[in-house]
This record gives structure tokens, sequence and C-alpha cells, in this order.
């Protein structure tokens, strides 16, 4: 899929914000209860790809001072419930 992929938010400097996008890859399956009919649980890891500009930019904001809490997760994992 195709969409944002990275997000970088500075804690009350707006101008910093950025959004990244690019594609992720992911694969994911369903667990049916006996009765199909109620729904099923969801689960998918996905696999962000993204370019070197988000690293840049990063690095960029450190060499500001900007500190980071958080770090960029290599995956994401999606849980949830199909209603049918």
């Amino acid at each position: 899929m195709y969409g944002y992929n990275a997000a970088v938010a500075v804690l009350n400097q707006a101008g910093y914000d950025k959004i990244f996008y690019g594609p992720s890859f992911g694969a994911g399956c369903e667990f049916y209860k006996k009765h199909r009919n109620n729904g099923c649980f969801t689960l998918a890891l996905l696999i962000p790809v993204r370019k070197p500009d988000v690293n840049d930019y990063m690095d960029q904001l450190k060499q500001q001072g900007v500190t980071f809490n958080n770090t960029l997760l290599p995956i994401a994992i999606s849980v949830g419930y199909k209603f049918l």
C-alpha cells in the first residue's frame, strides 16, 4: 500500500512537523470462529519502506537541539476485529 509511513512532530514547534510518504508491504490473516457470520479477528504485519530523507531530516533537527523521545519502528502490527 502507499501512504504516509513516517511522521515527525516537534512539541510547540509546528513549523518543524513533517510527514513522509512511501510504500509499505505486509501480510495478514483472519481468524474465524466456528460460525463465520459473527466476524473474525485480523492480524497483520506491515513493513514500511522509508527513504533516507526521514533520517536526514531527524538528524538535521537533532543538530538544531531537538531531542526525540521516540524512534521510528521498523515494523507495524495491526490487530483488529472484522464485523461481517
